[in-house]
C-alpha cells in the first residue's frame, strides 16, 4: 500500500483506498489506516520539496537526514514514526557516519574499521547486519576474483587463496562457478565468431532455454566491456 501511495496521485490511491484496505484490514482499523495513509501521502509531496543530498557530502547528508525528520514529525507522532521508519532511520543513520568515518583524514585504518564496527552494531537491527554481512562478503569475493585473474592466478592458486579465505567449501563453490563461467563464455565466444548464417543452429545447439533468454544481454555486456577504453 505504501509504495502505492509513492506511485499514484493522492486523488487517485484516495479513491482506490476504501476497496484496497476492504481487503486486508478489519473494518474497526480501516479508518485510522485511511488517515495514516492520507498523511502519508501528503509528508511523500512534502518530502518532493527537499533538496537531495550532494553525493559524498557527510554534512549534507546530516542536515538533509534532519530535514527529512522534520517533515516526519509534521505528520506523525513519534511512535507513528518509529513503526513506520524506524529502521530506514537508523539505516540512513548508519550510512551518515559511515560517510563521516570514511571521510575523516584523522582516523587510521584500525580506527576507522572499530568504529564503523560500533557504529553498525550501535544502529543495525541482527537483520540489517545479516544483509550487509553477506552483501560486503559478495564485493569481498569480487574483489578477490578479480585481483586473480588479474595476475593469471592459475585454479589450483585460486582455490588456495580463497580456502585460506573462506574455507574449503566456499573455494570448492567457487571453483565450480568458475568452470561455468569458462565454459559459458566459450560458448559465446564460438556463437559471436560465427558467421550469421550460423548462428540460429548455434543458438539452439550451444544454449538451453533459459540460456537463450540472457544471450542477447551477454553478448551486448561483452561488446561494451570490449569498447571501453582500457585505464
Amino acid at each position: 500500500m505504501l509504495a502505492e501511495a509513492q506511485a499514484d496521485s493522492k486523488a487517485t490511491l484516495m479513491a482506490r483506498a476504501p476497496a484496497l484496505l476492504a481487503q486486508r484490514l478489519r473494518e474497526d482499523w480501516r479508518v485510522r489506516a485511511l488517515g495514516l495513509l492520507e498523511r502519508y501521502v501528503d509528508m511523500q509531496e512534502a518530502l518532493r520539496t527537499l533538496q537531495p543530498p550532494a553525493p559524498g557530502d557527510p554534512a549534507f547528508l546530516r542536515r538533509s537526514l534532519e530535514a527529512r525528520e522534520a517533515v516526519r514529525r509534521q505528520f506523525f507522532a513519534p511512535e507513528e514514526i518509529e513503526g513506520l521508519f524506524g529502521d530506514q532511520i537508523r539505516q540512513d543513520q548508519f550510512m551518515a557516519e559511515k560517510m563521516e568515518l570514511l571521510s575523516n583524514p584523522g582516523l587510521t585504518p584500525e580506527q576507522r574499521a572499530a568504529a564503523l564496527a560500533q557504529s553498525e552494531q550501535a544502529w543495525l537491527s541482527p537483520a540489517q547486519r545479516e544483509v550487509r554481512k553477506e552483501a560486503v562478503a559478495h564485493l569481498d569475493v569480487m574483489r578477490q576474483t578479480e585481483a586473480l585473474q588479474a595476475r593469471g592466478a592459475s585454479p589450483q592458486e585460486r582455490f588456495a587463496a580463497r580456502s585460506e579465505t573462506y574455507g574449503y567449501e566456499v573455494a570448492r563453490g567457487l571453483a565450480t562457478l568458475d568452470q561455468e563461467t569458462q565454459e559459458w563464455n566459450a560458448r559465446l565466444d564460438r556463437y559471436a565468431s560465427a558467421p550469421e548464417a550460423e548462428r540460429a543452429q548455434l543458438r539452439e545447439t550451444l544454449f538451453n532455454e533459459n540460456e537463450r533468454l540472457r544471450l542477447s544481454g551477454a553478448l551486448a555486456m561483452r561488446s561494451a566491456a570490449a569498447s571501453k577504453p582500457a585505464k
